[in-house]
């Protein structure tokens, strides 16, 4: 009879060794999980940030370039404002602004593809707890049984 209950006893501490390793294991997931999901938005942001900067500076270089043209335009004295002149002059405008409007939008696609990461860590971190809980009940149960 001792034998038996000697026999249960340890089949409910391994269970409920079993377990604690279950929801001890789901925590370090989770952390990990929080710590990529924390990493992803830092990335954003970054991208963001990098973007913006790369924006800023062909924002500059373009507005040299522009008045570059003017100058030539202005140096070989012909009318800016009609004809051949004003069509260079309105086409580069509309390239400068058209690269500016793709880098920013490079940039938004890139953030947005790091943040949709941090939203899957966020998830898989919140799974990974509930799993360490389903199977620590479920050892439980079993070494009880």
């Amino acid at each position: 009879m001792a034998f038996l209950a000697a026999g249960a006893v340890t089949a409910i501490l391994a269970s409920a060794i079993s377990a604690y390793a279950a929801i001890e294991n789901a925590q370090q997931q989770k952390a990990v999980a929080k710590y990529n999901k924390k990493v992803a938005r830092n990335a954003a942001l970054a991208q963001r940030q990098a973007a913006a900067i790369e924006e800023d500076n062909k924002r500059r270089e373009y507005a040299s370039i522009l008045a570059s043209q003017r100058a030539a335009i202005g140096g070989a004295g012909v009318q800016a404002s009609e004809g051949s002149p004003l069509i260079v002059q309105i086409e580069s405008a509309e390239n400068a602004a058209l690269n500016l409007a793709r880098m920013r939008y490079s940039g938004e696609v890139g953030a947005r593809a790091q943040e949709s990461e941090a939203i899957i860590q966020g998830y898989l971190g919140k799974r990974a707890m509930r799993q360490g809980y389903l199977k620590a009940g479920a050892t439980l149960l079993e070494g009880i049984s």
